[in-house]
């Protein structure tokens, strides 16, 4: 099993960054199976800049749940997947010290999208997920929302499973 996940932040370093708007897709290897989205209440205003790039306001992420308050959902969701996302490092990052926070350690296997896609996928100008998605032609109405940038991750992935019928499990 893949879980498929994107993370926004409200800085691209934890512990002042945290986690404001997630999305898990379990995925088979041949389609998504569970999907799981929600905004999170970092417990401080985000910045003008945060909330221009991901169209997140302060006002949206009030009434949001704390990353405490879905933790144990979450890592249920997480514990026995490959953890998989385009640029693995910075999610996963994001993800364990989230869990580790409320009390869960994660330690799962990583696959990186971004690096499958330069091996599997070659001949882009660009891996990044957007100019990777327009050049695939995979749709991406909201790019920087956590499960608009997930979807298209689980394309990426289930164009190179495709391609190389490479066995999921």
């Amino acid at each position: 099993m893949f879980a498929i996940v994107d993370i926004e932040a409200s800085g691209s370093k934890y512990p002042q960054g945290r986690i404001i708007d997630l999305a898990i897709l379990l995925h088979d290897g041949h389609e998504i199976v569970r999907e799981y989205q929600t905004l999170v209440n970092p417990g401080h205003p985000i910045t003008d800049f945060y909330q221009k790039l991901t169209g997140i306001t302060n006002q949206m992420l009030e009434l949001a749940p704390s990353f405490q308050d879905i933790a144990e959902e979450v890592f249920d969701l997480l514990k026995d997947a490959h953890f998989v996302a385009h640029n693995v490092s910075f999610d996963y990052e994001f993800m364990r010290r989230e869990l580790a926070a409320a009390g869960f350690t994660l330690d799962s296997r990583r696959l990186c999208s971004f690096k499958l896609a330069q091996k599997y996928l070659p001949g882009h100008q660009k891996y990044g997920l957007s100019s990777l998605a327009a050049d695939l032609g995979i749709p991406m109405d909201r790019v920087h929302r956590a499960y608009d940038d997930a979807k298209a991750t689980a394309r990426v992935l289930e164009i190179i499973l495709e391609k190389y019928q490479i066995a999921a499990g």
